[in-house]
């Protein structure tokens, strides 16, 4: 449960592992924007990284069975590439729910585009997946836009021998200069009946 309140302005995020940045891309707490509080993670990227999924952040989430749910607020500005994906630690990792965000704002997952988003606004995500004996290879996802009714999207698939949730990711995926900030990142597992 981070809302980026108790990190120092320009340090890392707590808890997360910050990968690629370089020059001007970082991924650093800023007071520049917020969804709620005063701060918030702002992703920078920039031109001639080594990798276009640079720079990146993970979490350890390390859940085996049960329900596992998500939330985040995102704020997209104009170019941004956003990627956010579940992983297992199997070689090679099978991929539990994945979304992404292109340039024009059009929301992805899988190879179905779900709805376009606003740029310049905060916007709510939550995404539950079964973990364990209850992962069915679905997932599902609630989107929600200042002033709209929230969207839902039910049994979103996923590779179905995606069993366990040990690796979460925010990605640039842009390869020139582009900004997207995230807020109120919250975790949790809950024991299936």
């Amino acid at each position: 449960n981070d809302g980026f309140e108790a990190t120092p302005l320009k340090a890392n995020a707590d808890l997360a592992y910050t990968h690629g940045e370089a020059g001007s891309a970082t991924i650093r707490v800023t007071d520049e924007q917020a969804a709620s509080g005063k701060r918030s993670l702002k992703f920078t990227d920039a031109p001639g990284l080594d990798q276009p999924w640079n720079p990146h952040i993970f979490y350890s989430p390390n859940i085996r069975e049960g329900l596992a749910t998500c939330s985040f607020d995102l704020r997209l500005e104009p170019g941004a590439l956003v990627w956010h994906e579940w992983r297992d630690s199997a070689s090679p990792y099978r991929v539990g729910p994945s979304l992404g965000v292109n340039a024009a704002g059009e929301l992805a997952a899988g190879k179905q585009t779900l709805m376009t988003l606003p740029h310049g606004q905060w916007i709510h995500f939550e995404i539950t997946a079964g973990l364990g004996k209850s992962a069915d290879g679905t997932w599902t996802l609630t989107v929600t836009i200042p002033g709209q009714e929230p969207r839902r999207f039910d049994k979103l698939p996923c590779d179905p021998r995606w069993k366990q949730f040990t690796w979460m990711g925010f990605v640039s995926n842009a390869t020139d200069t582009a900004v997207f900030y995230l807020d109120n990142l919250k975790l949790a597992a809950a024991k299936q009946p």
